[in-house]
């Protein structure tokens, strides 16, 4: 029964941003230290058991649930960030066209520039999987491209894979290759098509070996077989193939053919980790290799650095570019190319980057834009890098400055986020970008904390003052620590879940592992509500109500306490207490009905064929469960649950492992709405309005709407649809604005980082704005006057 939930949902979510178990992941276990994000998915999606089904089938059930947009939401649509990117493992320069690019995001999805990153724009939304790890286009026939999905380590994307993707339209549209709808292609690290025949392409994986197809993805044959991670592919014009095995070095084949891969004896191969290849297009016989380890780790190393001459028969060892770059993470990052026309110029990335001019006998350090680079592809004098926090360009004769090419790239993986009540501003916490924040329906967000950013809080009292955190449960509160006053050291997630009431911003609530502590004063000391006898806790919340109650969830556990503020009553619930489906199930969000204090929804996020939204009534006395999963997917994991507050028992929103889903009628009936994209919703929240609705996603950011009711919005929507011409578009000196919606507005422009290059006041409402100081690139126009705005992005070419 656990596969009907893999048919329909193509691939779970996986945030990892730490992991170095090399295990399957359908074998891993982890020790009761829950190290990183990874550890802790596994844990939080299979209940502790830490064992994920087999996949066997993924027969696509994902369109017997309505899929369109919801009545119960209106003007719903993507928010930000524009200029905070996130990860990105595949990139290719069209071929045909070299000014249209095309990335695929860890867990965002497919995004197609036309413009050489100027602006971006997603396609296949709504594909079976947004995890995309590498991309290749066919030489030959160049309308072809590939994909391959599934991060197979140090997987932060939340996302299994889904095999094979393959475009026959330039990359317009992909499609899964059935062949590859199987667990050998579920983790995958590298995807390249032959430059020797049209219809060949391998397929590097996990744990599976090496695939070859010989008829462009109709069917796979194994042609290298080992249960270590095949790392990197590189292929050759005369029909030779090169493969690096993590812990075994480099292996290199004449044909591809099954069984004709042979050991390259000049690499060193004991205690080595991942292996990276590259080569130089325009001169095949230079190839390099850096080679990790000894152990892979946090702290680890680049083993040793190789050139070969004789197009990878044999290697010589170079200088060691180690305490130039940073090698710390290489399970995680590391990347390599080689410019095309120089067989000299080396290009190394991983926590930090360096590259040398003189094929390896010395380097010198790169000004990155962001830690953790993952790709790196050439074209002409340029290079294009791609990290954690998005895609920058150098140019090859100057490692010191880049352009950051981020313009939209929306691939921000989003933790969770939260509302101000007190303005129009938004916070999220993210993998590797700290916590964000986006004022006044800017799409520009800044940063206000560091670290990979958390659970995130606004405080209701004081307009100024925020709740951030980071991992391992260290939490912020006016920049100052409040996790350190915890009267315990206890075990804590890697994202670890605490609460803050929406009323009384003073009031913390915080579980920590078999223990929920509770605060009245912004957690500088806390008390004890409840110490679990078996169990652990995860989630919080706390209701409305002047004395609140408070409720934690976890491992087959719920926590209530009534009246926290005086003399609470606590009610532990496991066990027998609760019933079967919820006590083998993992609690991961708490909502508390609004307008009662004993009434509460939960969503269970993992894997399980029972259901995965509950209703639970008279928490207090004569407890009442009720499933209101109705015909939400089977098994389909939701991290997140909401309710209109206008009308809570009726409309419900549940924030997926595949996107958001909403229910009118009680949870009998939910409508997957499609103007949320196919990737985690990490969290949703409604503003203290009771009217913005706000979805934060795991990989595509923050999308923004309003509940249709009757309550009033903080945003203007006309603001938002007033029409506004700027042309020339690209502008070369000039800009000619043109509106009929402002009398004489006061105008801003800023450059692609946010900061404004130059400001004004418009006399007329059709007028021309000097640009001639301006440099190329992407710009944005604010206009303001009274209570209306609009922002416009334009382009200055030279």
């Amino acid at each position: 029964m656990y596969l009907n939930f893999i048919k329909l949902i193509f691939g779970l979510t996986l945030f990892v941003f730490i992991s170095c178990n090399n295990k399957p992941q359908s074998q891993q276990k982890t020790s009761q230290k829950i190290p990183g994000y990874y550890e802790q998915w596994l844990y939080i999606k299979t209940n502790g058991t830490n064992i994920l089904p087999e996949i066997k089938d993924k027969s696509s059930l994902l369109n017997s649930n309505k899929r369109s947009s919801s009545n119960a939401i209106q003007h719903l649509k993507e928010y930000g960030p524009f200029n905070t990117s996130g990860r990105y493992r595949a990139m290719i320069i069209d071929k045909q066209n070299p000014n249209r690019f095309i990335v695929g995001g860890a867990s965002g999805g497919i995004f197609v520039s036309e413009n050489k990153g100027g602006s971006w724009a997603p396609i296949n939304d709504h594909s079976i999987n947004p995890s995309v790890t590498f991309m290749d286009q066919n030489t030959f026939t160049p309308n072809i491209i590939y994909y391959c999905s599934g991060e197979s380590t140090g997987n932060s994307a939340d996302i299994f894979g889904a095999g094979i993707f393959k475009s026959t339209d330039g990359g317009k549209t992909f499609n899964q290759l059935p062949a590859t709808n199987n667990n050998n292609f579920r983790f995958n690290w590298s995807l390249k098509c032959s430059l020797k025949d049209t219809n060949t392409l391998f397929v590097s994986t996990n744990n599976t070996g090496l695939w070859r197809s010989v008829n462009a993805g109709a069917t796979f044959q194994k042609v290298h077989n080992t249960s270590l991670q095949i790392n990197d592919i590189e292929v050759f014009t005369d029909g030779s193939i090169m493969i690096a095995i993590k812990g075994q070095g480099v292996f290199r084949s004449e044909t591809g053919d099954l069984n004709s891969f042979t050991k390259v004896n000049s690499i060193v191969s004991t205690s080595t980790a991942r292996g990276e290849l590259a080569y130089c297009k325009n001169f095949p016989n230079v190839v390099y290799a850096a080679i990790s380890g000894p152990d892979n780790s946090y702290n680890g190393v680049l083993n040793q650095f190789y050139k070969s001459s004789d197009g990878g028969k044999t290697f010589v060892t170079k200088s060691n570019p180690n305490g130039i770059a940073n090698f710390g993470f290489t399970w995680y990052t590391l990347t390599m190319t080689v410019k095309d026309n120089d067989s000299n110029s080396i290009f190394i990335g991983s926590v930090t980057n360096a590259v040398s001019k003189n094929g390896g006998n010395t380097w010198q350090n790169v000004n990155e834009q962001h830690a953790d680079n993952h790709i790196a592809v050439n074209f002409n004098n340029q290079l294009y890098v791609g990290s954690d926090g998005g895609m920058c360009v150098y140019d090859w004769s100057n490692f010191q400055t880049f352009t950051s090419l981020n313009n939209g790239l929306n691939i921000t993986q989003i933790y969770a986020g939260d509302v101000s009540p007190h303005s129009i501003a938004i916070m999220g916490g993210t993998q590797d970008n700290g916590t964000i924040q986006g004022l006044n329906n800017n799409k520009f967000f800044n940063p206000i904390f560091g670290g990979d950013g958390g659970h995130c809080f606004y405080n209701a009292q004081k307009q100024n003052s925020r709740y951030v955190s980071t991992q391992n449960g260290n939490v912020n509160y006016e920049f100052g620590s409040i996790s350190d006053n915890l009267p315990t050291s206890d075990q804590r997630w890697f994202i670890h879940p605490f609460t803050v009431s929406k009323t009384q911003g003073n009031l913390v609530l915080y579980p920590s592992s078999q223990n929920l502590y509770f605060s009245k004063d912004n957690g500088n000391s806390y008390s004890l509500i409840k110490r679990l006898t078996a169990g652990r806790l995860f989630c919080a919340t706390i209701s409305d109500d002047a004395n609140p109650s408070v409720f934690s969830g976890g491992s087959g556990v719920l926590l209530c306490a009534d009246s926290v503020l005086t003399n609470p009553k606590v009610v532990e619930l496991r066990g027998i207490a609760l019933p079967v489906a919820l006590r083998i199930s993992f609690i991961g969000a708490v909502k508390v009905v609004p307008g009662f204090r004993d009434k509460i929804y939960l969503s269970l996020n993992n894997i399980s064929d029972s259901g995965r939204v509950y209703k639970v009534s008279n928490v207090f006395d004569s407890i009442k469960y009720e499933n209101i999963s109705g015909d939400l997917p089977i098994g389909l994991p939701v991290n997140w649950i909401e309710c209109d507050p206008l009308n809570p028992e009726n409309v419900i929103f549940a924030g997926t492992d595949f996107g958001l889903y909403v229910s009118e009628n009680a949870g009998k009936n939910w409508i997957k709405d499609t103007r949320v994209p196919s990737t985690v919703v990490s969290s949703i929240k409604v503003h203290n309005n009771k009217k913005d609705f706000y979805v934060f996603t795991h990989g595509r950011g923050v999308f923004r709407g309003q509940i249709r009711n009757n309550a009033i919005s903080n945003i203007n929507e006309e603001s938002n649809k007033i029409e506004l011409s700027l042309f020339p578009n690209p502008a070369k000196n000039k800009l000619n604005v043109l509106s009929d919606k402002f009398s004489a507005p006061n105008y801003k422009i800023f450059d692609i980082n946010g900061k404004v290059v130059s400001e004004n006041k418009l006399q007329v409402m059709e007028t021309t704005i000097n640009i001639e100081n301006l440099n190329a690139g992407v710009y944005f126009i604010e206009l303001k006057e009274n209570s209306q705005q609009v922002v416009k992005k334009f382009i200055v070419n030279r």
